[in-house]
């Protein structure tokens, strides 16, 4: 993503617009006329905005563990730990996200694997960081009504555990999008890339085989 990594930090603020011309750049470098689509979090929302704006570049959709419709409850601690960011860097809310991404068991057996992720997170460049964060904390409530467009096989997925992008929010998002599939992995927080890593694969592979399911 931009301002992350090695990536490219552009000035100016972000928009959920760069990120999804970031995308499509990325397509045509790679000479992809079309593609399937999967992002995890902030990119399934970025994800999202390609199906949306790009339509004819999208050949399937997946979503795994964004956000929908927050309530105001929700909103209003997304801001705050955006303030906290903007403050602090990083590292403002890390160690209490890593709660909420990971169960405890996982933490407890895979300590390299949390330092891992805490480390990729610390490191990012501050503003780089706050940018993405900024779109991550208010970019959602701008795509309700645009999801109705997408009209390409789409699957929405998200943990049993997930506090932030919960299952109802997952059921909700499907409800939107004509024809998509919900899918809650069981025992599962945010992280499911990592500590569901099997179920994940499994579930990517079914839904780009399947000839039927959305």
């Amino acid at each position: 993503m931009l301002g992350h990594g090695g990536s490219t930090n552009p000035p100016g603020q972000r928009s959920l617009r760069d990120f999804v011309e970031q995308i499509i750049r990325l397509l045509d470098y790679l000479g992809f006329p079309r593609a399937a689509i999967v992002g995890f979090s902030m990119g399934g929302m970025i994800a999202q905005a390609v199906a949306v704006n790009h339509p004819d570049r999208v050949e399937r959709l997946g979503i795994l563990n964004a956000v929908y419709a927050r309530t105001p409850e929700q909103r209003a601690a997304v801001l705050e730990r955006l303030r906290q960011v903007e403050v602090s860097g990083p590292a403002a809310n890390v160690d209490i996200a890593l709660k909420r991404w990971f169960t405890p068991a996982f933490a407890a057996a895979h300590p390299a694997t949390i330092e891992a992720v805490r480390r990729q997170v610390v490191t990012n460049d501050h503003l780089g960081y706050l940018n993405a964060y900024r779109v991550f904390a208010t970019a959602d409530a701008d795509l309700i009504e645009p999801l109705r467009t997408i009209r390409c096989p789409t699957l929405v997925a998200t943990g049993e555990l997930d506090p932030n992008s919960t299952p109802d929010m997952a059921h909700r998002m499907a409800a939107t999008i004509p024809g998509a599939h919900a899918v809650i992995l069981p025992g599962l927080p945010h992280m499911v890339p990592i500590e569901g890593a099997a179920a994940v694969n499994n579930l990517l592979h079914e839904f780009m085989a399947s000839p039927t399911m959305p």
